[in-house]
């Protein structure tokens, strides 16, 4: 079929179901068509998506978040909620639109298709591959039940084939970069935010490897599959190139523009009357509150949780279908995690619940899980090692979500992350700041980073990983005693002297025992090596004090060995959702 350039029967063939979207279903504009390709056919097509899937990242853009292992359909949200909660602070005049793409899939020209992946620098042999499963396919309507009526498909990549949505978003991926060239003129006023260095905090102090550059940047366009989002500044000249762009775009490609479905959201204040009209003239609807993704939200993003309210409603609904079901109360459980609250998870990894939402779900479940049982609310949320049910309560799994968007945030290079990282002080025992005037600009980013900081006080005050604790992340040491306030600040003013000379990268609390075999703390001598040849004799015994209360307090045993928080918090295994919850409770 390669050498023919065309596919022959019967892997040509494609059952087409049309199935009905939202709306008037009189319009077939209203209704949506979904390929069933013979199985045959998808052996050949998976293995060239597979191949594709290899260098699919470093084709596209990083704000496309689609079909991507390493990328997550919620840092799209968190780049726009992000950027609209910036223009709120700083008083800018934004204009959020949301590009609504009519028929996406279907109208790709095979001809640009071509030309794309030639821009790309693919092989001649692998466009080859592709021309070859687009040319001579033929379709017959499965609603209609007659297989003789067939139809030529001469446009587009057909919905249900592996390899359809990398196509498109390779063939999006000229528009993007026509966007990304003109960033300058689409928002002009965000500059770059300088980080302000103060006074060397006592964590400065002792960290090394911190970021010194301390920029960010905001993200003014984000993408995910055919849900184009632009964020920019309201001016005549920007709004006349977007659409223009559109309008060019659709001739070179296909992909038509659906105004009259594409949406847009003003922050920061009302734009002039000669922006309204060209707004009107497109076609364009000015929405009150606009729809992204499946999050509803205004201008200033007051009504988030009302998305969690709506998500409550559907949760009640599933439970009054599900206890009709005559389920044991393991699998009552089972329905929980796996249905009711697979219903949250997507919201709350961008939006926190409030105190009372959590309440109600958690009720929710316990009335679902109980039913005439009589089970304490405890015994439901308590771990199964420990007696329990093994149900997570919501403020925790919020949490938990939060967390699995920080370790995302570790080998990323969008703007919601970079905004973290820059708030790093030591890359190997992830040590970041708590105070840092970027991350204000970053409201989102913020509560990622905050999931964080409430998982390392947790682990690192377990019994067997106390030890472990950088010194320098004077911030977990703090339990609100003096004696872990007066051994903060020997360590501190110890470390933070010139005479401190260098400082040991891995230097933990179990360092300054002579071994893990006894835990007998070092001698004068011995610690003056490894932290200050000036450490003096009342900051010692401040240090030897604490040291020997955690001992006491936290029940440490002896042969304590490190343990990595960055190399837990990695790990596939012991980084899943499951195992992050356990530090948490």
């Amino acid at each position: 079929m390669v050498e023919k350039g065309e596919l022959l029967p019967p892997f040509n063939k494609v059952k087409m179901l049309i199935i009905p979207k939202k709306g008037d279903l009189t319009n077939i504009k209203n209704w949506r068509s979904l390929s069933l390709c013979y199985s045959s056919y998808k052996i050949f097509s998976t293995a060239i998506s597979r191949r594709l899937a290899k260098v699919m990242d470093k084709l596209t853009a990083v704000e496309q978040k689609a079909y991507s292992q390493k990328k997550n359909i919620s840092e799209t949200i968190l780049n726009i909620f992000n950027r609209i909660s910036r223009s709120n602070k700083k008083n800018e005049r934004l204009a959020t639109l949301a590009l609504d793409f009519s028929k996406a899939f279907d109208r790709l020209h095979h001809g640009y298709i071509s030309e794309v992946l030639n821009w790309l620098n693919f092989p001649a042999s692998f466009i080859n591959m592709i021309k070859t499963i687009l040319t001579n396919r033929v379709a017959y309507i499965k609603n209609f039940d007659d297989v003789t009526l067939l139809l030529s498909i001469l446009v587009g990549v057909p919905q249900g084939d592996s390899i359809s949505g990398s196509l498109f978003i390779l063939c999006l991926q000229p528009l993007l970069v026509k966007f990304g060239e003109k960033k300058s003129l689409l928002n002009p006023t965000v500059s770059k935010i300088e980080k302000f260095y103060g006074p060397p905090s006592a964590e400065k102090a002792l960290s090394t490897n911190f970021i010194e550059d301390g920029e960010a940047d905001f993200s003014f366009f984000t993408c995910y599959a055919d849900d184009l989002t632009i964020l920019f500044n309201i001016t005549e000249d920007n709004l006349l190139f977007i659409i223009n762009t559109m309008n060019s775009f659709e001739s070179l490609s296909g992909l038509t523009t659906n105004f009259e479905k594409t949406g847009i959201l003003f922050s920061g204040g009302k734009p002039d009357e000669s922006i309204l009209r060209i707004i009107h003239n497109a076609g364009i609807k000015i929405e009150e509150n606009l729809t992204i993704l499946g999050f509803r939200f205004n201008s200033d993003l007051s009504n988030l949780n009302e998305n969690i309210d709506e998500a409550i409603v559907k949760l009640k609904s599933l439970i009054c279908f599900w206890s009709k079901m005559f389920l044991s109360t393991v699998g009552k459980v089972s329905v929980s995690n796996t249905y009711l609250m697979s219903q949250l998870s997507y919201l709350m990894s961008v939006v926190t619940p409030s105190p009372q939402q959590c309440k109600i779900v958690d009720n929710l479940v316990k009335d679902f899980i109980c039913g005439k049982n009589k089970i304490s609310f405890d015994t439901i949320f308590l771990p199964k090692i420990l007696g329990g049910l093994g149900m997570c309560q919501t403020e925790i799994t919020a949490r938990a979500l939060k967390l699995n968007l920080f370790v995302r945030s570790l080998n990323s290079d969008d703007v919601w992350a970079t905004a973290i990282q820059n708030c790093c002080l030591n890359k190997k025992h992830l040590i970041y700041e708590k105070c840092n005037n970027i991350l204000d600009h970053y409201s989102f980013s913020n509560e990622i980073l905050t999931s964080f900081f409430q998982f390392e006080k947790s682990f690192y005050c377990l019994n067997k990983n106390i030890l472990s604790t950088p010194i320098r992340n004077l911030n977990i040491l703090q339990d609100g005693t003096s004696t872990a306030s007066d051994f903060s600040n020997a360590i501190a003013v110890t470390l933070s002297s010139p005479t401190a000379g260098t400082l040991e990268p891995d230097l933990k609390l179990l360092s300054l025992f002579k071994s893990s075999d006894n835990l007998v703390v070092k001698t004068l001598d011995e610690m003056k090596e490894i932290l200050n040849p000036s450490l003096t004799h009342e900051n010692y015994n401040v240090i030897k004090r604490f040291l020997k209360s955690i001992i006491v307090k936290y029940k440490i045993g002896r042969n304590q060995k490190i343990v990595s928080i960055k190399n837990v918090i990695l790990s596939k295994m012991k980084g899943s959702k499951k195992f992050k919850i356990f530090f948490f409770r």
